[in-house]
């Protein structure tokens, strides 16, 4: 509605058309972690700590920061419900269970079993175009929003995007 409302208006800039969908967007990303992960994860302390832990990880410097900055984000997704990010870290999730050949244990093998599934990619690339168009686009305002056309072609993508996140 509000889009088009500005569609005709010269000079608009067009995000805040995108700023009701973005907490939706969000909890469904978190929602659907929360629903493929959150039965795995553990509930004594310990037991969290070596499942979102990194023993088995024989690499060292910039690599073994990555996972564990990695590794942290769920923690605090699942076990807490306060994570950050959730569109991103469902991203990450997806990228590392479809497309990384790293083989950890704990939350990483349970990430790469549970989000194996039947349109993983597509999630995948649908997740990767709404994160970099919010973060240049809306929340960030990298590049002004200024074309009716391309933020109708995209703000059906992220209805589409969030249908897909709600019906998995």
């Amino acid at each position: 509605m509000l889009l088009r409302f500005m569609r005709d208006k010269q000079n608009m800039n067009h995000s805040a058309a995108f700023n009701v969908l973005l907490g939706p967007l969000d909890q469904a990303s978190r929602g659907l972690l929360i629903r493929k992960l959150q039965d795995r994860a553990p509930q004594d302390a310990d037991e969290q700590s070596e499942w979102f832990g990194l023993d088995d990880l024989q690499a060292r410097g910039g690599k073994r920061k990555h996972y564990e900055a990695t590794a942290e984000n769920p923690r605090r997704t699942l076990i807490y419900e306060r994570g950050t990010s959730p569109i991103g870290l469902l991203r990450n999730c997806l990228d590392y269970a479809l497309n990384n050949k790293t083989k950890l244990a704990g939350v990483f093998a349970d990430v790469r079993e549970a989000l194996r599934m039947t349109g993983g990619r597509q999630l995948l690339a649908g997740l990767e175009r709404v994160n970099d168009f919010r973060n240049t686009r809306v929340a960030h305002q990298e590049e002004v929003l200024d074309d009716a056309e391309l933020a109708e072609r995209e703000l059906i993508h992220w209805i589409q995007t969030l249908s897909t996140l709600n019906s998995l």
